[in-house]
């Protein structure tokens, strides 16, 4: 059983996976791994089995590639850019109102609880769909959807298809707080390009809280359907 002065935080260790579900079942609500330990897939199976039973992973630690790729994207001038999107399947939850930090990962988490319980064939990935209402209105971190694309099934019904079609794109480097100078960005561009914005935004984790405990090192894609 965990002791000391924080018994609700337990770190694990590479040889201690197995011993997940017992500090669960003692209280532990936070998880801390050392990221350099754990391969990406571990990484999210330990969310996984965290998330179904309410408790939350904290990551520590980076390895070389993961700077070079973080470094890669900031030095780089992030420009607007017209991309073909490509059909995917997405495994939804609505965010509940004030649709804060807090009411996202609650629902995100709702589609890894779901997948794990119905062993649904989802991808290691997360996102959001923020209204083009919000963005008009400077709300760019109040998303109502939360998703992870998964590959076809009938095993669930909240899925929604992300359809073929040309978007306005931009990645967005650093904590989700600062996200607005990218929109700013991308909607500049597309007033300057003359095109039409006709969906949502729809917002992809590319390095996220799986696989970087700096939210410093943070990449979210951000695009519009545009005409």
């Amino acid at each position: 059983k965990p002791r000391g002065l924080f018994p609700q935080i337990a770190v694990l260790g590479r040889n201690s996976v197995g011993a997940l579900h017992q500090l669960v079942h003692f209280g532990v609500k936070v998880v801390v791994i050392d990221r350099a330990h754990f391969p990406r897939e571990q990484i999210a199976e330990i969310a996984l089995a965290l998330a179904e039973n309410g408790a939350d992973l904290v990551i520590n630690g980076n390895n070389q590639e993961q700077l070079e790729h973080v470094k890669a994207f900031h030095e780089q001038n992030q420009e607007v850019t017209i991309k073909e999107v490509r059909p995917k399947y997405l495994l939804w939850a609505d965010i509940e109102r004030p649709q804060t930090f807090r009411e996202i990962s609650i629902a995100t988490k709702k589609c890894f609880s779901q997948a794990l319980k119905d062993e649904l064939p989802i991808y290691f990935q997360t996102g959001v769909i923020v209204p083009y209402k919000h963005i008009l209105e400077e709300r760019y971190t109040e998303a109502s959807v939360a998703f992870i694309p998964i590959e076809k099934t009938k095993k669930a019904k909240n899925i929604r298809l992300l359809p073929k079609g040309k978007a306005a794109s931009i990645y967005h480097c650093g904590d989700y707080l600062s996200v607005d100078r990218s929109y700013k960005k991308l909607l500049e561009y597309c007033k300057d390009q003359q095109l039409t914005i006709v969906s949502d935004s729809y917002e992809f984790c590319i390095n996220d809280y799986i696989t970087s405990g700096d939210e410093n090192e943070y990449i979210t894609e951000i695009f519009f359907y545009v005409q």
